[in-house]
């Protein structure tokens, strides 16, 4: 048999790295669980399912976790956290409260919209919440990567960040989760059991 044809595998991955964010860009929005109900469910990534759960409940603690550090020398006007997150969509939607070092910033419900695409929730101070969900799971509710975008200036230099997320809703049973990981660039290649005949030659086929 023919070796791998390699130069499809370059183009392949010159794609993608085009098309995925840019670390650069993005601190990690998960570093550390501080508070809140642990939870296993399945996420947009595969290999990724424990969670911090909150509910629209009364009797629920509300769910908190710090971020990666905030380098002194960051020198953009805006930071922006970056996360993977699941809500329930539902017709009785909850509301969730979002805070950042023990401050209010802005508000969010999951409401009935069981489609992909990306949601922008503007709150105090300039910040901005963007629920981008790529994908839908079987009971149509909502997984993908959650971005908090905010002015450095309202952020201490050299230190982590305290996000959590609470509820005023008394009983609802309506969820948001934090999946505990951090957000990595990469790309995996498997070789399938197939080999696929082109123009005479065998090439082993990968996913």
């Amino acid at each position: 048999m023919k070796n791998l044809n390699y130069l499809y595998i370059a183009i392949f991955l010159l794609g993608f790295a085009n098309t995925s964010f840019s670390q650069n860009e993005h601190l990690q929005g998960y570093e550390k669980e501080i508070s809140g109900l642990s939870f296993g469910y399945h996420s947009a990534l595969p290999d990724v399912n424990a969670s911090l759960l909150m509910r629209g409940r009364a009797d629920y603690e509300a769910i908190g976790w710090m971020t990666e550090i905030v380098p002194e020398d960051y020198n953009k006007k805006e930071v922006t956290f970056i996360w993977l997150f699941s809500m329930d969509v539902s017709k009785d939607p909850a509301n969730f409260m979002l805070s950042i070092n023990g401050e209010p910033y802005l508000s969010f419900q999951n409401l009935k919209e069981s489609e992909t695409g990306v949601r922008r929730i503007e709150g105090k101070n300039g910040s901005v919440l963007s629920l981008n969900a790529t994908m839908l799971d079987i009971s149509g509710d909502q997984m993908g990567f959650a971005s908090l975008k905010i002015p450095k200036k309202y952020l201490p230099a050299g230190k982590p960040v305290l996000i959590e997320v609470s509820t005023d809703t008394d009983e609802n049973n309506a969820w948001y989760m934090t999946f505990k990981t951090g957000i990595k660039q990469s790309i995996d290649l498997y070789q399938n059991n197939v080999v696929v005949k082109e123009k005479g030659k065998l090439y082993y086929s990968v996913s």
